[in-house]
C-alpha cells in the first residue's frame, strides 16, 4: 500500500514537473517568437537623431542636425543635405524585422557582406553621441528584392524583404540638397526673364489676377502662367559643378536672368549661363556661390515667350 502511495506521489510529482516544464518552454517560445517577428530597433525614434554615419568600403558620409537642418560632410567639405533622403534612412530603419535568420555564424559575414570590409556600415547617434542603431547592409538576396542586414555586436545576419540598400548606395551628390528654389508659388507677385535683349514681365494686379507687362500690357493665361510659376518655385538641380569657373560658365554676365518678387517684397535672381552639354545648362542662385547643373527640359516650362501666355494664343 506504502509503495503504491509512493508510486502515484512520483507520477503526480512528474506530471507537475512535466505542465511546468512546457509552460516554461511555451513562454520561452513566446519570448523568442516576439523578439524574432519585432522591430529590430525597436525603440528607435527619428527625432532623438543627431547624426548619421554612412562608410562604404572606406568612402565616409556623416550628417548633422544643425538648427533643424541636415548637413553631409564629405571629405572634410559641408553640404546642405536632401531632407527625404534623410527621411528615407529613418524609414528604411523603422521597418527593419527580426525576421528569417538565415546564418549566425562569423565566417560567413563576409560572404553576406555584412562585415566592415564589404559592407555598408550605418551608424545612426543621439547628441551625446550614443548609438540608437548601428548595423551592416548586406548585398542583395538571391530573388534580387531582398537584402542581408546584420545588426552590430549581434551573430544573426538576417534577409529581410526590400532593396534596403538602395537607401545607402548613394554618391555626394545623391545625398546632397538638389533644391535651387523652395517657393510657394502662390506667394510669388512679379516675375521678369530678361534674355539676349529681349524682357518678358509678369505681375499681379490689385486682385491678384496675373497679367502681361513686357513686352507689353495684356491678359494672360491663367493655366499658362501656373505652368511657368509653378516649376519655377520648385526647381531642382541635376547635378552640382563644385569649382565652376563662373566666366567660363557664362555665369558672370549670364545670356538669361530671372527675377522673382515675393508677396513679402523678397526677391530672388537666377542666373542662366552657358550649356554644359546637349542636355544641361550652368545655373547659379545670385545670392549663392554653389553652381548646378539643370536639365533643359526642367527650364523649358519656365522660359516661356509672351505668345505662349497671353489670352487667344
Amino acid at each position: 500500500m506504502r509503495f503504491k502511495t509512493t508510486a502515484i506521489l512520483i507520477a503526480l510529482l512528474f506530471i507537475l514537473i512535466l505542465i511546468a516544464y512546457l509552460f516554461e518552454r511555451g513562454a520561452v517560445k513566446e519570448k523568442q517568437a516576439a523578439l524574432t517577428k519585432g522591430p529590430i530597433f525597436s525603440d528607435f525614434k527619428a527625432e532623438q537623431a543627431a547624426t548619421i554615419e554612412v562608410k562604404r568600403k572606406g568612402k565616409p558620409f556623416s550628417f548633422n542636425q544643425k538648427e533643424g537642418r541636415w548637413i553631409v560632410v564629405c571629405d572634410g567639405n559641408s553640404y546642405p543635405a536632401d531632407k527625404e533622403e534623410i527621411e528615407n534612412i529613418f524609414t528604411t530603419v523603422k521597418g527593419m524585422h527580426r525576421e528569417n535568420i538565415v546564418s549566425t555564424d562569423p565566417a560567413k559575414y563576409s560572404v553576406f557582406e555584412v562585415d566592415k570590409e564589404n559592407g555598408i556600415e550605418v551608424k545612426l547617434s543621439k547628441a551625446d553621441n550614443s548609438p540608437i542603431a548601428h548595423f551592416f547592409v548586406g548585398k542583395n538576396g538571391p530573388d534580387l528584392f531582398s537584402t542581408y542586414i546584420r545588426v552590430e555586436g549581434e551573430k544573426e545576419v538576417f534577409l529581410l524583404g526590400g532593396i534596403i540598400n538602395a537607401a545607402f548606395l548613394k554618391e555626394l551628390k545623391d545625398w546632397r540638397d538638389k533644391s535651387i528654389f523652395k517657393l510657394n508659388a502662390k506667394d510669388i507677385v512679379r516675375v521678369s526673364i530678361t534674355a539676349q535683349k529681349k524682357k518678358l514681365s509678369l505681375a499681379t494686379d490689385e486682385k491678384g489676377n496675373w497679367e502681361l507687362v513686357e513686352p507689353e500690357k495684356a491678359k494672360v493665361k491663367k493655366d499658362a502662367v501656373e505652368g511657368m510659376l509653378n516649376p519655377l518655385a520648385t526647381l531642382r538641380a541635376y547635378d552640382f559643378e563644385d569649382g565652376a569657373d563662373l566666366k567660363a560658365a557664362a555665369l558672370i554676365n549670364p545670356s538669361t536672368r530671372i527675377q522673382i518678387v515675393m508677396k513679402d517684397n523678397s526677391t530672388f535672381e537666377l542666373l542662366i549661363g552657358k550649356d554644359k552639354d546637349t542636355s544641361k545648362k550652368y545655373v547659379k542662385r545670385e545670392d549663392n556661390p554653389t553652381v548646378f547643373l539643370v536639365q533643359n527640359y526642367d527650364l523649358m516650362p519656365i522660359l516661356k515667350d509672351a505668345s505662349e501666355l497671353k489670352e487667344g494664343r
